[in-house]
């Protein structure tokens, strides 16, 4: 699909670039289309707002896929915060059980490489979604600087998708500020936890260099 809205992408801007041309006086237009210029020049208008369309569905294609991976995003999260959770739990369990504070060290560990792998995803489908994000936007800027080229002819509606699917653009784009300032929190608090980790680790060294009969 992407290939295809490339490829109609290169027709547009070719027709775009094209343009001027459809706006020769009725006199040059004579000597090249045999003295029929305003056929030709609906003609040509036709196929270029076939174009249009074609090159409009590939955007709004993209829109669904971005969208889509919007919602793996927040199912990501999800799964991130209730790590996040489970490990917040083994931290007040360790303060509170000395007896069990090896064992509780070791699942926070555990939870530590968790969280670290589930970030890293995370950021990798941001990365991901930032690039067809930026993609989107360049379509559609492309799109309007194409139709903008064809004032001045007979040409007198717009697809209103256009319009459209630039508001679906900055409205991706709002949410995706927002899930990164939600990222942002949720490492601040995982650094948080590494800290209390860290602590319990050295707690629990010296509580077993002391009572190793209490384990």
């Amino acid at each position: 699909m992407r290939m295809q809205g490339s490829v109609l992408l290169v027709w547009v801007v070719c027709l775009g670039l094209g343009a001027p041309c459809w706006a020769m006086p009725v006199g040059k237009w004579q000597g090249v289309r045999g003295g029929h210029p305003q056929l030709a020049l609906e003609e040509d208008v036709n196929i270029l707002m076939y174009g249009v369309l074609q090159f409009s569905s590939g955007l709004r294609e993209m829109y669904r896929a971005t969208t889509s991976k919007f919602t793996q995003i927040f199912h990501s999260l999800d799964a991130f915060e209730r790590t996040l959770g489970l490990l917040g739990k083994s931290v007040r369990e360790a303060k509170d059980v000395g007896g069990e504070l090896e064992s509780s060290v070791l699942q926070l560990q555990r939870e530590e490489t968790q969280l670290k792998s589930q970030s890293t995803e995370i950021n990798q489908q941001f990365k991901s979604l930032l690039y067809d994000q930026l993609v989107l936007q360049n379509k559609v800027t492309s799109l309007e600087k194409t139709l903008s080229s064809l004032e001045g002819t007979k040409l007198q509606t717009q697809p209103e998708n256009i319009s459209q699917l630039k508001e679906q653009s900055l409205k991706q784009y709002k949410t995706l500020q927002k899930l990164m300032h939600s990222v942002q929190s949720q490492r601040k608090q995982m650094e948080q936890q590494q800290l209390q980790l860290s602590q319990l680790e050295k707690k629990a060294s010296h509580f077993l260099l002391y009572f190793p009969s209490a384990v």
